[in-house]
């Protein structure tokens, strides 16, 4: 931990210093986090904190390179102390390297506690500290395998008054359930009919998600746009069919199980066809010819990048990303400029963007084999260059293995013959994927054999 905090905290960038460029800083940032492989997000964050150890606690640090300040304890004391001040960590830094650190954690955790809270009182408390100003509501898109998570921070006051309300409200639905389904009433607060189904009460838990999911907000008169993009669930074709377990993907970024996909796929009127490489799952592109994307356009560059294309960042590009022309477009003679098509197009979040327009970073889109861009090199203001493949149905590698694997086993089954089953003997277990032994039709999907090929050389798969 030291070693990485003392490599970290010279790229510390203090953004609201006197003649500090936030455009340069952001793309230090950007460096940093293709050198660590992390999320731009959290770069600042790691980085402040790495000079916060070295610089603002030079005696605790100390202790930690030599072995004696526990890596725990160390991230707990950076943790409770991120909103204070240099002057108020200064004097933490004198008290705790002085403690005799053989004492329980338990002890330490209190230790400290009471350090902090005297502390804080030697100054007023900043504004952005302060409970009342600490309001937020932050989503987490990706938390689980098909479930995401919305975080809402604020006064205890105000969120435990929140919290009370939805749960009173709940309550009441609840007890209207259960005497709708004493009376044969409809069944209030029900949008999945899970109550009339099953003849039994929600749980509250299962209400007060009912209720938010319903809720509408008071925009005082504000109109709201509607959605630019249409929710993308995307699902392989055999998983569909119930023949594979490769889950879905919302958007390009959240996985869900298949049998999650194989609902929200059962519950839409129609389908969106979307076409890839049968053995690569790239997504093969669709024509256009102005400087505005079409719609159908802007839907293949989500489905090709499904967040910011820079390396590091994670905005997804449903929510507000713009489209850029890697090779500028000529407005004046379009003829000249980068044209508006799938390979010279990507989406940026606004910042990256700006970034760019600004030339502290560059793109070149690079092609493979077949000549069709499946990847793009980044240069980060000519300090970092980085790698970055697009985005692709990563399903479809693992399917075409699955049927190479059934059609090379079916092939040796065929080139040495079916072996005679023994009388009263158990019969063998039956393949889904291959069919029985000497079965000619070959693996299902596959198309029938060559019934004069028998030494197993059945050529390569036909797809």
């Amino acid at each position: 931990m030291a070693a990485r905090f003392a490599a970290l905290a010279p790229a510390w960038c203090d953004r609201e210093a006197d003649g500090v460029d936030p455009d340069v800083c952001d793309v230090l940032d950007a460096q940093i986090a293709a050198a660590l492989r992390c999320p731009i997000t959290s770069v600042h964050h790691t980085v402040k904190e790495a000079h916060r150890a070295v610089e603002l606690l030079p005696g605790c640090f100390a202790r930690l390179e030599a072995g004696d300040f526990p890596a725990e304890w160390f991230s707990r004391l950076l943790w409770r102390t991120r909103d204070l001040s240099d002057h108020l960590l200064g004097l933490v830094d004198e008290t705790i390297s002085t403690w005799d650190l053989g004492m329980p954690p338990d002890r330490f955790r209190r230790e400290l506690a009471y350090l902090l809270c005297w502390v804080r009182t030697r100054e007023p408390e900043e504004s952005h500290v302060a409970p009342e100003e600490r309001r937020g509501v932050t989503l987490d898109p990706v938390a689980d395998d098909g479930v995401s998570l919305v975080h809402v921070t604020g006064p205890v006051p105000e969120v435990m008054s929140f919290a009370k309300r939805l749960d009173a409200t709940a309550r009441a639905v609840q007890q209207a359930q259960r005497h709708a389904l004493a009376s044969g009433a409809p069944v209030p607060v029900d949008p999945r009919g899970e109550v009339s189904r099953s003849q039994t009460a929600a749980t509250l838990t299962r209400i007060r998600y009912d209720l938010l999911m319903s809720a509408s907000f008071d925009t005082g008169g504000t109109g709201v746009p509607a959605d630019r993009f249409r929710i993308n669930v995307t699902v392989p074709f055999l998983t569909l069919q119930g023949r594979s377990s490769a889950p879905g993907m919302i958007d390009g970024v959240v996985p869900i199980p298949a049998q999650q996909a194989r609902v929200i796929a059962g519950g839409e009127s129609f389908w969106y066809r979307v076409m890839t490489d049968p053995t690569s799952g790239h997504f093969l592109p669709a024509p256009a010819e102005r400087y505005t994307p079409p719609a159908p356009m802007l839907e293949h560059l989500r489905l090709q990048h499904p967040a910011c294309s820079l390396p590091g960042c994670a905005r997804i590009a449903a929510w507000g990303a713009e489209f850029d022309h890697i090779e500028e477009y000529d407005h004046e003679h379009p003829e000249r400029g980068g044209a508006t098509a799938i390979d010279n197009l990507h989406p940026l979040c606004w910042q990256h963007h700006l970034l760019k327009t600004l030339g502290l970073l560059d793109v070149v889109r690079e092609s493979s084999a077949g000549g069709s861009p499946h990847a793009s090199t980044w240069c980060l203001d000519d300090r970092a260059i980085v790698h970055a493949e697009d985005d692709r149905d990563m399903a479809t590698p693992h399917v075409v293995a699955e049927l190479e694997e059934a059609w090379r086993a079916h092939a040796r089954v065929r080139g040495r013959g079916s072996p005679p089953q023994e009388a009263g003997g158990p019969s063998r277990p039956r393949d889904p994927d291959i069919g029985d032994a000497g079965d000619s039709s070959g693996p299902r999907g596959l198309g029938p054999a060559d019934a004069d090929d028998t030494d197993g050389s059945l050529g390569p798969p036909p797809f």
